[in-house]
Parts: C-alpha cells; structure tokens; sequence
C-alpha cells in the first residue's frame, strides 16, 4: 500500500519537530566544559585574596540576575594591591536571561572552584551556556594568546569530504569574522549554517568577550580556528566536529543546530548599556 503524499510530508514533519524539541531541551542543559588555571601563586583558605575572591563571585552572581550577558568587576585592595581580584562573566550570545542567570550563579558558587583549583590566583571556567573568569592580574580587554586553551573533536560520516573540510574553513573564518564586527550592541557573537550536501548542513557559532577590540576578537578566534582544524581535520575518512575555548573567546561548528535563533534583537541588544556592565569595590 502506498502512503499518501500528505500523509508522508505530516510524518516527515513530526519527526523534524520532535528533533528540534530534543536539541532545544539538549540547549537548555548546562553541563561543565573545560576549567583551566594558574597554580603557580595559591593562596591559603583564610588569604584576604580569598575573602575578596568569594565576594567577586558574589557580585558576578547578584549582576547576572539583572538581564546581564556580560560584566566586570574588581575587588581592590587599597592596602595590599597582590590581594585584589578582576573577574568576569560571559553568557553565550543565544542564552535567554534568565537561563544566563542561572548558568552564572551555578558557576559562582564556590564549589565549582574547589573542584578545580580553589586556592589558586587565576582561573577561568566554561560552561554550556557562560564562562567565568577571575586573576588576581589586570586582564580586562586584554588578549591573552599564551594562555591555555581547549579543544575537542567528533567524527561525522558525510559524503564529499574534501569539499566539506574546505567549507569549514572557509566558514570558520567567515563566522569569525561576523563576530568580531558584530553590529548590535557590543556583542561579539555571530552563528552560521551552510549546506553541505543533500539534508545536511553544519552550523557554525563564535564568540569573543565584549571588552575585546573587532582586532583582538578577530585574533582570538584565529588561533581558536587554527587550534579546531589541527585538532579535528586528521582522519581522512570522516568529517570532524568539534569546538575550541579560551579565556577570551570561543568557535563551535557541528551537524545540529545547537544554538538558539536571535535574528530579532531584543531591547537589551539595541541598548547595549543596559547588559554589559563594569564594577568596582574597595576594601579597607
């Protein structure tokens, strides 16, 4: 018996909405992605750093429940300069405020540093949706290429191989380049998606930290896509996905589309003062 056309394109439909609901619900989780830090000068438990580091991550948590997406503070110490902490939050350009809000406030709580490195003077965390960063060194609009980075890599079967390398790198770069002149606001972010062949298409997302210059956005995710390709083009037999990280920036290409449409700008992105924000407190 031959199925109606009707009835074939309503089940094609179901189907593509029921994997549009699973990646939407995959989207909102919010797992752990890469940590990295500087142990070379740790302080002790009870350090005045450390007084001064948890109250940092208690100002970043407070201003991201105000439909923040990016902000910086300082926690000075006027009689010990060794013993104030910069610090920052980045929330991925398609997170919702609320879901921004919730992914920083997890991150800040202390725990997350303990599991890491809780003693040390420099570190920075990803998450799905944000990043948090602190030092007890200046970093803000500041590139930093020599820090550490992260990448990570996933085999896909597709067909045209040398074809679909090719657009990858041709549309990191472009992606990147999108970002780092991002024309809303002061957001550095830029999402793409490409037809590789038949139904299959890759979707591509970058990222750099708002305080960054178009410049220094633009060599950040540089050495991300260089890092990407290195690490994730060596089998011969198999596309790779995969993504990069650093203290400054992100790149992420894959076969779903993983991120969230923000084709409409919101207020707060046609008010780019009311979401990105800087601090600074004193202690005596």
């Amino acid at each position: 018996m031959v199925m109606p056309s009707k009835t074939i394109f309503l089940f094609i439909l179901v189907c593509f909405i029921n994997f549009i609901t699973i990646q939407a619900n995959n989207n909102n989780n919010n797992n752990f992605r890469w940590s990295s830090y500087s142990n070379i000068h740790e302080t002790t438990p009870t350090s005045i750093f450390q007084i001064n580091l948890k109250t940092l991550l208690s100002y970043l948590s407070s201003n991201a429940t105000a439909n923040k997406e990016f902000h910086n503070a300082t926690v000075t110490d006027i009689n010990n300069s060794s013993n104030t902490v910069y610090g920052l939050f980045m929330c991925k350009g398609d997170v919702p405020a609320h879901l921004c809000s919730q992914c920083v406030t997890n991150v800040t709580s202390y725990n997350d540093w303990e599991s890491g490195c809780s003693l040390c003077k420099d570190m920075v965390i990803w998450y799905d949706m944000c990043m948090v960063r602190y030092s007890d060194k200046y970093f803000f609009s500041t590139l930093d290429l020599f820090s550490s980075s992260s990448s990570s890599c996933s085999a896909v079967d597709v067909s045209n191989q040398t074809i679909s390398k090719r657009l990858v790198s041709e549309t990191l770069n472009e992606v990147a380049d999108k970002a780092a002149n991002f024309s809303i606001g002061i957001k550095r972010y830029a999402t793409k998606d490409v037809i590789v062949s038949g139904l299959q298409n890759l979707y591509f997302q970058a990222q750099c930290t708002p305080d960054l210059s178009p410049q220094d956005c633009r060599k950040c995710l540089n050495e991300s896509i260089t890092q990407v390709l290195r690490n994730c083009n060596r089998d011969s037999n198999y596309v790779m996905t995969g993504d990069s990280k650093t203290s400054g920036c992100y790149i992420r290409y894959d076969v779903y589309p993983f991120y969230r449409s923000i084709n409409a700008p919101t207020i707060l992105e046609l008010d780019p003062a009311s979401n990105t924000t800087n601090s600074n407190y004193i202690r005596k």
